[in-house]
């Protein structure tokens, strides 16, 4: 499965023509590709900071 994977602007994608049997795709531009990452992040730090009263910190043992 893993060849079927593609790395396109830093992101992980899986190859167009295995999904074209799947899902019609287009193609994006840098400013598509950004906005939607920005968009994406700002939702996060929404979620974040309207849903999350507490942090869970990763056992000792991920940490080193």
């Amino acid at each position: 499965m893993a060849e079927d994977v593609n790395i396109k602007y830093g992101h992980l994608e899986v190859k167009p023509e295995r999904m074209q049997s799947y899902v019609k795709q287009h193609e994006l531009n840098e400013a598509e590709i950004k906005r939607i990452a920005e968009t994406r992040i700002e939702y996060l730090h929404w979620m974040n900071a309207h849903y999350a009263d507490s942090v869970s910190l990763a056992p000792e043992r991920f940490l080193t």
